[in-house]
């Protein structure tokens, strides 16, 4: 195509299309009017017709309803053919009745958004033009106002003078930028520079107000206009900052208080205790402080800043009272009063501040919040301070325990040292006078041997000359280095330390558990894990405080204390040495264990398995079953059993060791005599060996009665010795032959046993032992001279006759004897037929009649007369 018939076709076109009919496409005539003000509204439809007005209509709804939120509006849309003559002819005349219905509106810059909303409700599109170019045109005075301002604003002059107050300055801004939105959405560059004009005096109109809120501190009723503007600005971050400006924790209260007032020293400032008197003060100063903040909150905002003082707390307690806390509570002597500090703290100051029932929300709901600050910004701490207690409190019990025993030993050590030293004294003594010039006996030799005596000190067996004197004093040595053992038994296990550790942790558990019992006073709501991890911290404790107990103080008393019976050697030449010493001891030992173990399953009980009941029910917790698979039962059950065992293997040491001073006795007096007089022998009286093995057993067991708290053990432990007791006799039966007259000797001792079992052992269970053994016995008695008589080798007849009388004798007596043999009712389940058979068998004359027992017996037919 030519370039001719191109322009040709362009100017017919040109010709051909006006502007009116090129703006009744839809599209064309929308993106046209995005790039015009509505303020030019009457224009545009005047030059182009009423397709604008449905645009404009629509942009105009769109501003009121979803820009500015005219949410109950509803408009007629009258849609006139002739519409641009009526508007060319309501724009010449200026109607009157449509400015009568705006200024029935009173609209200002002041209130042109509330009366739009609450006032307008039902209107027609002209009416929301008008008010739109209304606003437009009282907006437009302030922005050109703004223009005039530089770097202040004084809302005593220029355009707000005596009209508005401040309050309604701080809407006009507001309006303006809610405004200056509308004519940036549709004009994006005239609307940004009016926002940007719109935004300065605004930030000239806050600066102002912090100004005046400096210089009018005194005046509540200033403050509070000014506070109302800003809050209507927006400003909630600003007035945040203004509020903590006020007066600051720190400088006001804390700044006076350090660990050095706070704290007292002692022991060379190892420890420390609180101050109760600056703490108390302390504490009060930072309630009236609280209060204060509190009442500062109620006045300048009353519910207008919801939760300002909330808000205020969190950051005092989460920055200031928590830094301030991590420089007190930064050794290890000052840390062990955080809990006293902490819980004061919830109950003395936050519990008690004054919230005057004006400020944002109720007095429970902010403590709530308070309270939840408190334990969040301090849960490290708290963790910390648990964690410390079962360090501390392990560190602190074995170090006590391990102290204890070095004391005690330094002291035994010392003992026996001041005792060689003073034997060594009296021996160099006597040496030097000895070896004087006036002692006629004085020689070289003697000297030499003296001196050699120190070089071979305590080596008994020496070959020196002078080696009895250097023996003689090890023996003594020893034998005092022993006494000191025997005696120190006693202090081995230090109950009053005892008591004083377990007293001890009991306090820390206290201490521990405060934090919940804090908690649950105040109504804070305790969570399943908190409940937990104090609970488990108390058994921690409590299970370093078994091992402690066990490893560092009984286990070693125990085991020192059973060598010490083990390698006591009785002397039987002595008649005064005794296994009493050391088992009276051992028997104090056991006492002192026994009320230990009382005082932990005390403990335990109301610390560790109680422990629930220490927060009331309505915490969030769940009460722990304490049963034979729990950890800390099983450990403590184990502990028990353990000293159980030391008890156990002490008493039956003793026992023994009793037993092998019994046996010297019967070693040593005992008479083949006893069970088997001769004629010339007494009859009818207890022997020497049952007087002094029952005088013997009457001292060490009242010993024994009076040592043992625990009934039951002591129940046991006599049992043990009349089974001891009942089997000696029994194996001394054995090796001794018994006549009649000695059957009844060892019936009277045998009745002389059994009173003192029934009487000072009271184990009237045991009783059947030697009452089956006396049964035995009384077979012994049982006697066969009546069928004896003299043989005379002369007299044949009469021989036989005897020998048959003998004969049945023997058979009828051995019937009986057999039948008491045979006869389980007799022995009460002690003895077994088979061992009363034995025992019978002791008798002197049983060669004679075990050929008619035997038969009586087993039903054995063979006898030899």
């Amino acid at each position: 195509m030519s370039t001719s018939s191109d322009v040709g076709s362009d100017l017919e076109y040109e010709e051909y299309l006006t502007f009116p009919e090129i703006f009744q496409s839809q599209s064309i005539a929308t993106h046209v009017v995005s790039y015009l003000d509505i303020k030019d509204s009457y224009t545009i439809i005047v030059l182009f017709g009423k397709q604008f007005k449905y645009i404009i209509e629509e942009k105009l709804f769109n501003v009121f309803t979803k820009l500015w939120d005219c949410k109950n509006l509803k408009v007629k849309l009258n849609i006139d053919e002739n519409l641009n003559d009526k508007l060319i002819e309501e724009a010449s005349a200026n109607n009157k009745n449509t400015n009568i219905s705006i200024e029935s509106l009173n609209i200002n810059v002041s209130n042109f958004f509330d009366k739009i909303r609450t006032e307008l409700n039902e209107c027609t599109y002209d009416t929301l033009l008008k008010i739109y170019l209304k606003g437009y045109e009282e907006f437009s005075d302030v922005l050109k106002a703004a223009h005039s301002f530089n770097r202040g604003l004084n809302v005593d002059t220029g355009v707000f003078k005596n009209k508005y107050n401040i309050l309604e300055i701080a809407q006009i801004i507001i309006n303006c930028l809610e405004f200056v939105k509308s004519i940036e959405l549709y004009d994006n560059i005239g609307g940004s520079q009016k926002l940007e004009i719109i935004n300065f005096l605004k930030e000239l109109f806050v600066n102002e107000c912090l100004n005046k809120l400096h210089d009018n501190k005194e005046n509540h009723q200033m403050l509070r206009e000014i506070i109302l503007a800003l809050l209507k600005m927006n400003e909630n971050m600003l007035l945040m900052d203004y509020y903590k400006s006020l007066n600051d924790l720190f400088n006001d209260v804390l700044i006076s208080y350090t660990k050095d007032n706070l704290f007292e020293y002692v022991e060379n400032n190892q420890y420390c205790k609180i101050n109760t008197e600056n703490f108390t003060k302390m504490f009060q100063l930072m309630l009236n402080f609280f209060n204060k903040k509190c009442l500062e909150a109620d006045i300048l905002f009353d519910a207008n800043l919801p939760m300002v003082f909330v808000n205020y707390m969190e950051e005092a307690i989460g920055d200031t009272l928590l830094t301030w806390s991590k420089t007190v509570f930064n050794t290890s002597q000052t840390s062990i009063h955080f809990e006293y500090f902490y819980n004061t703290f919830l109950v003395d100051v936050i519990s008690k501040i004054e919230t005057n029932g004006a400020n944002s929300c109720g007095r429970v709901v902010m403590l709530k919040h308070i309270y939840g600050f408190a334990k969040l910004y301090y849960g490290n701490d708290i963790q910390e301070y648990l964690s410390r207690q079962i360090s501390d409190n392990n560190k602190e019990v074995s170090e006590r325990f391990l102290r204890f025993e070095k004391e005690n030993t330094d002291q035994l050590e010392k003992e026996n040292e001041t005792f060689l030293n003073e034997r060594l004294r009296e021996l160099k003594q006597r040496k030097d006078v000895e070896d004087s010039d006036d002692n006629p006996n004085n020689s070289k030799k003697h000297k030499s041997n003296f001196l050699r005596s120190f070089q071979h000190m305590l080596k008994i067996g020496s070959n020196s000359e002078s080696n009895q004197e250097e023996e003689q004093l090890e023996i003594e040595y020893n034998l005092k280095k022993l006494e000191n053992d025997i005696g120190n038994i006693k202090n081995l296990i230090d109950l009053p330390l005892c008591i004083e550790i377990i007293q001890m942790s009991s306090n820390r558990i206290n201490n521990i558990m405060s934090f919940l019992e804090v908690y649950s006073k105040l109504n804070v709501i305790i969570t399943t894990e908190e409940y937990e991890l104090h609970e488990k911290t108390c058994e921690m404790i409590y299970e370093n405080l078994l091992n402690n107990i066990d490893s560092l103080h009984l286990s070693k008393a125990f085991e020192k204390s059973l060598k010490l019976l083990l390698d006591y050697k009785i002397d039987p030449e002595d008649e005064s040495d005794s296994v009493i010493s050391p088992l009276s001891n051992f028997s104090e030992l056991i006492n002192v264990s026994d009320i230990i173990l009382q005082l932990l399953q005390m403990f335990y009980k109301n610390d560790i398995e109680n422990i629930h009941k220490k927060v009331p029910s309505q915490v969030n917790k769940k009460k722990k079953t304490f049963d034979f698979l729990n950890q800390l039962v099983i450990k403590k059950k184990n502990f028990e059993l353990k000293i159980d065992d030391y008890v156990a293997n002490g008493l039956n040491i003793g026992i023994t060791k009793l037993l092998e001073q019994i046996e010297f006795i019967y070693t040593l007096n005992q008479s083949p005599k006893d069970y088997c007089p001769d004629e010339m022998s007494k009859a009818g009286e207890v022997s020497t060996c049952c007087l002094q093995t029952v005088k013997l057993l009457r001292l060490h067991c009242k010993m024994i009665s009076e040592s043992l708290a625990n009934k039951a053990t002591l129940e046991v432990y006599n049992q043990e010795i009349t089974e001891r007791l009942f089997q000696f006799v029994l194996k001394n039966l054995k090796k001794n032959i018994v006549n009649v007259e000695g059957g009844k000797n060892l019936i009277n001792d045998l009745n002389y046993y059994l009173k003192f079992v029934e009487t000072d052992l009271k184990a009237r269970k045991m009783n059947v032992l030697f009452k089956s053994l006396i049964n035995v016995s009384e077979i012994y008695t049982i006697d066969f001279s009546e069928g004896t008589i003299e043989e005379n080798p002369e007299n044949d007849g009469t021989s036989k006759l005897a020998k048959k009388k003998k004969y049945n004798t023997y058979k009828a007596v051995s019937k009986d004897i057999a039948r008491r043999i045979c006869n389980p009712n007799l022995y009460l389940g002690v003895f077994t037929q088979d061992e009363v058979y034995e025992l019978v068998g002791r008798r002197i004359d049983w060669y004679n009649i075990k050929p008619f027992v035997d038969k009586a017996v087993y039903g054995l037919d063979c006898v030899i007369c």
